[in-house]
Parts: structure tokens; sequence; C-alpha cells
């Protein structure tokens, strides 16, 4: 995904971090995929980027540690 594609305050919100010295990585995902994490923020009143670490991290911990075959629950409402 192109810088382009994200809306100006994920853009600045990296910019900032950059400035700041904290370790942020971009990562390309699909367009539609992106569209569908931004709706999902919008709803929940959540920052994208707080989504997608969510997402990820509970993900890769749950193969890490259950294994593919724990069956996951995400709890938005709390993060």
């Amino acid at each position: 995904m192109l810088a382009g594609h994200f809306p100006r305050t994920i853009v600045e919100e990296i910019r900032n971090a950059q400035q700041s010295k904290q370790v942020v990585d971009a990562i390309g995902i699909d367009k539609e995929l992106s569209e569908q994490l931004l709706d999902l923020a919008n709803s929940s009143q959540k920052s994208p980027k707080l989504l997608a670490e969510y997402f990820i991290k509970l993900g890769l911990n749950t193969i890490k540690f259950y294994g593919s075959d724990a069956k996951v629950q995400f709890d938005i409402d709390n993060l």
C-alpha cells in the first residue's frame, strides 16, 4: 500500500513516531483490507494502528502458544 492510500492522520502518526525515534515499521497490506480496518477503527472509535497491532499480536501469540487449532475471540471494546 502506498502512503497516499493512508488517511493523513496515520501518515502524520508514523512521521511523528519516526521523529521521536520510536521504532515503527510500515507494513504493506491490501487496499481493501486497509479500508476495512479503517472502517472498523471508525465504527469502534479506536486507532487503526492499535487495532492492527492487536490483531497481529493476538494471531501470532495464539499460534505460538496454542497452535493452529485454537479458537480466538477478539475483544475490541476493551482496547
